[in-house]
Order: structure tokens, then sequence, then C-alpha cells
């Protein structure tokens, strides 16, 4: 789902869950019962709980309207010709989630993980290993204050921290190659031509 779809489809879930609300407290107080009673299988304290995450998420889709990178759900952020970062929302998770993928990964999969998942995962988890390497994130720094790129993809994820769309700018501004986040793109797209070249004349030299 797109930016416009995404919080057509919160709104919505938010309206009928203010509904419900409404409807159980009608009832409870019909029945002389606490309003802790379970309506459709769904303790009110439950139904708070995902208003609370809705409102939030609706915040933050507000926010990503507002910062200076435009953020595009479902749009392909190319960090080289064949690696892309993708941030969407999963209404089944009701979360926000961002990975990097491979557009062709027809040599990964043939030759070295065999699954297209897993080859995705495995391009994730490198790219975090070498941003964090690069710009001085890496877990074995002991540093102060460090964040890596694994921790900024996983507060996407959680509603209830407030700064995800600074990350998310963040993270565009290191695919793109733009600010601060510039040389960090520059070396990651070095180490990931050069990986991906040696992982192919690996495959060229014992297929021979």
């Amino acid at each position: 789902m797109n930016n416009k779809e995404t919080r057509e489809f919160l709104e919505t879930r938010l309206m009928l869950l203010n509904k419900e609300k409404e409807i159980q407290k009608e009832y409870c107080k019909s029945q002389w019962i606490n309003d802790t009673y379970s309506y459709r299988g769904q303790t009110e304290a439950a139904r708070e709980k995902e208003i609370v995450e809705i409102s939030n998420n609706l915040v933050f889709l507000d926010e990503l309207e507002h910062l200076n990178t435009k953020v595009e759900l479902e749009k392909r952020y190319f960090l080289t010709d064949n690696v892309y970062f993708y941030i969407y929302f999963n209404k089944y998770d009701s979360a926000f989630q961002c990975y990097f993928y491979i557009d062709n990964d027809q040599l990964i999969y043939d030759y070295y993980i065999g699954s297209h998942s897993g080859a995705n995962e495995w391009i994730t988890k490198l790219i975090q290993d070498e941003y964090d390497l690069v710009s001085g994130n890496s877990k074995y720094s002991y540093a102060f204050g460090t964040f890596t790129m694994e921790e900024m993809m996983t507060k996407v994820n959680d509603s209830t921290f407030k700064h995800r769309a600074e990350l998310i700018e963040i993270l565009i501004n290191f695919v793109e190659g733009t600010g601060e986040c510039k040389r960090y793109h520059d070396m990651v797209v070095e180490l990931l031509n050069t990986r991906f070249s040696l992982l192919e004349k690996f495959v060229e030299k014992y297929e021979d």
C-alpha cells in the first residue's frame, strides 16, 4: 500500500475500533458489568493499545510527508543497480517495516543461498554490517551513543518510538548518497560491488 492507501486503512481501522469501544461501553452500562468485558474477542485494554498504535502510525505518516526528503511507501530506492531499499506497511502485523532487497538474485539463489527470502535477509544484514563499520556505529566500537543500522530499522517497526521519521530520513539519505551520508553510501556501494564481482568470478572459475 502506498502512503494514501495506508492512511485510509489506518483511519478506517481506527474508526471501527472507536465504534466498537462505544458499543462495548453502552452494553456494559446496560448490563451493569465492568467495561473490561470482551467485545468480539477483544478486551478493552487490547483495543486501547491498538488505538494508540494506530494513532502513532498516523502521526508517523504525517511526519514522513514533512521531511526534506520525500518518502514514499512501496517505492524502490536503489542503493546499487541491483540492490534497493523498501519501506512498507504490513497490515497483518500493523507495523511499518523496511528491508534491503536484491532486484535480480539469480546468482545468489542458484549458487549460494537457494532461497529468495534468504537472499534478501543476507543482503540486509550485509549492508547493515558494512554501514556500521564505515560510519563508526559498529557494535564492536563500544563507543557511547553508537546506533547501528539494525537498531534503526528495528525502531521503524516500533510505534512507540518518537523519532522514526528521522531514522527513515537517515536511511534514505544513505541509500541515495546525499548529505552527511554520501561518504558512507560511496564506501558501502564499492564494497557491495566488489563482493558481487568476486562471487560471480568464483562461480565462473569453478564452473569451468
